[in-house]
């Protein structure tokens, strides 16, 4: 997605190939994580941390979710 993929090294780890702006890691994240949950029926939680423009810390999982709500 954009320029953010999966590492080839390893699964857990998402790089940024070049050009990947916060919100192509965040939607890479989210189809990530929703392509798990198809496939084998468990929600992944997020070990990365999401800063928000006021300071806010998260994890990205929550960010993801509170941003689908926005758009709601």
């Amino acid at each position: 997605i954009g320029g953010a993929m999966v590492s080839p090294r390893h699964a857990n780890f998402i790089v940024n190939a070049g050009g990947a702006s916060c919100g192509d890691v965040l939607s890479l994240i989210d189809l990530v994580r929703r392509e798990v949950e198809r496939r084998t029926g468990y929600r992944m939680a997020c070990e990365v941390r999401y800063v928000a423009p006021d300071g806010r810390m998260m994890p990205a999982h929550q960010a993801l979710d509170t941003d689908q709500n926005s758009r709601s």
